[in-house]
């Protein structure tokens, strides 16, 4: 069965037009029909991350842009798998980057002269901030920990991927 994947599409009709050549108002009907039956995450095509595998039923319009005889249709959805979880992937780091960023920003704040000469007007002050502090890093330290097993699960997922191809 042939297959296409989402590019970020907020709808159906979208990915149609991307992936179907001049359909007629009835072949549409039919693909869309065909596509919601084969996929029905596609019914909230908006939630799906970039790179989403969808399979094309034949019956679902003639003239499509993917083809219906890949020579290795295994390695061409190895391929879209390898894609999708490398865009996934850099999406994830993106976020945790940004995590780290804040949480070092919050380090930084919390340790500035300003913050550091408030506290020292009271024990309990000290106390709550060291806490803080401790806290932060302690979320910092587990961060880096999750991004690097992470890292380790998604090369470990390639690397099984390109041994396959």
């Amino acid at each position: 069965m042939p297959f296409v994947t989402t590019n970020g599409e907020e709808s159906l009709d979208a990915l149609l037009d991307r992936s179907f050549n001049r359909l007629t108002d009835r072949q549409r009907v039919t693909a869309r029909k065909e596509l919601l039956r084969a996929n029905p995450r596609l019914a909230e095509i908006e939630r799906l991350p970039k790179g989403t595998i969808i399979n094309v039923p034949s019956r679902a319009a003639p003239r499509a842009k993917v083809s219906n005889r890949a020579d290795d249709p295994d390695g061409e959805a190895l391929k879209e798998i390898d894609k999708a979880l490398s865009a996934f992937a850099k999406e994830y780091r993106t976020g945790h980057d940004t995590l780290l960023a804040e949480l070092d920003e919050a380090l930084e704040i919390a340790q500035t002269k300003d913050v550091i000469g408030a506290v020292n007007t009271s024990d309990e002050l000290q106390e709550l901030h060291a806490k803080a502090v401790g806290r932060l890093d302690d979320q910092r330290s587990r961060q880096e920990e999750q991004r690097a097993r992470f890292d380790i699960i998604v090369e470990m997922a390639r690397a099984d991927i390109k041994k396959r191809l």
